[in-house]
């Protein structure tokens, strides 16, 4: 894979209820403070659906499959993190949702002897966002391998915990050695790249990056070039992000100085059936193929693989979607007079 193109995962690691509640049998001190900004990092990730992988372990009652450093204390005192009790679950600010995977352990490394590292390849993932508890185990030994298995890796610091801020201080330390990125949440929300999936790879023209996520977009500019179009003319741009934000992929395309050229959006299930949206290019850059890379873009997208039917409507851009395999529905369909349409009024024609 071109090393250009990046997307994004979230692992967290062991925040559960036994590990973070004050007063549980194995927590840890700082851990239950870090719940709000886990909770904001986590709803930056589901807003701009990048994969999330919550990472939990379990043991055994009998402690056959602790670590040997842990199992005289786990099987003389009280038995944590077992299978089916309430201290084994995530806490509740951080409860997955559908679509977010959990991944069970039984050794510090996320990756030792789970299906971790197979899911993320097989979800494009190139970069790991790494935070939870605590740092000398699970966190550390998770973020040690994954860069073994060569991922770049940003620690969120203060959505990160240890016992004490000693240690977690010299962890920090030692993993920037190693190269790992080690910053605060607000730093790492403050920057678009490390935020959005951003892809600069071959079938795009030279000097355009193809960015995806909602916040990646300008949308002063994309109203503006919408509301001069046939299908939403005067458009306002509530309706605009609206839109927008129910959309299963929104991607734009910008120049080399950071301004937005190209927009589009994809309504799907990401299963079965897509339609291509409001693409569009600003008037200045139209005829340079930047159109076709957004679909292009959009059809190759990971999230984007299961989906066997696209669609689209468009009255006289033909041109930009035949190379990429679209036709006529007359080519496609046995039967074209069993697809119907319903519209409340000619504004709202879509065009692909």
């Amino acid at each position: 894979m071109n090393m250009d193109e990046k997307k994004y995962a979230l692992l967290i690691i062991d925040m559960q209820n036994d590990f973070v509640l004050p007063g549980a049998p194995a927590c840890v001190a700082e851990a239950a403070a870090t719940i709000p900004i886990l909770k904001r990092l986590l709803d930056h990730f589901r807003t701009r659906r990048l994969p999330v992988f919550h990472i939990v372990r379990e043991y055994r009652a009998d402690g056959s499959d602790i670590e040997i450093t842990r199992l005289e204390g786990f099987v003389q005192g009280q038995r944590y993190a077992a299978p089916g009790t309430p201290g084994c679950e995530i806490v509740d600010d951080l409860t997955p949702i559908d679509g977010e995977y959990r991944v069970v352990k039984n050794r510090f490394s996320a990756f030792m002897n789970t299906e971790l590292d197979f899911m993320l390849r097989r979800l494009a993932a190139t970069h790991l966002v790494v935070c939870g508890t605590q740092y000398p185990n699970c966190i550390r030994a998770t973020i040690f391998d994954a860069v073994a298995y060569g991922y770049p890796v940003i620690n969120i610091t203060d959505a990160t915990s240890a016992q004490t801020h000693a240690i977690a201080d010299s962890n920090i330390l030692d993993l920037r050695n190693i190269g790992v990125e080690c910053v605060l949440c607000d730093e790492f929300l403050s920057q678009p790249n490390w935020l959005e999936n951003e892809f600069t790879s071959s079938g795009r023209p030279d000097g355009i990056v193809i960015r995806e996520g909602f916040h990646a977009m300008d949308f002063e500019r994309v109203r503006a070039w919408l509301a001069a179009t046939y299908w939403s003319p005067g458009i306002a741009q509530e309706t605009v992000e609206r839109a927008a934000r129910n959309s299963a992929l929104v991607i734009g395309a910008f120049a080399a100085s950071g301004v937005q050229v190209g927009y589009g959006r994809v309504v799907s299930d990401c299963t079965r059936f897509a339609y291509l949206a409001d693409i569009i290019v600003d008037e200045s850059r139209r005829g340079m193929g930047i159109g076709r890379a957004m679909v292009r873009f959009a059809l190759n997208h990971p999230e984007m693989t299961s989906v066997r039917k696209w669609t689209l409507a468009t009255r006289d851009a033909h041109g930009v979607y035949a190379p990429l395999g679209f036709g006529p529905i007359t080519e496609f369909e046995n039967k074209p007079e069993s697809w119907m349409i319903r519209r409340l009024d000619e504004t709202c024609v879509q065009d692909g």
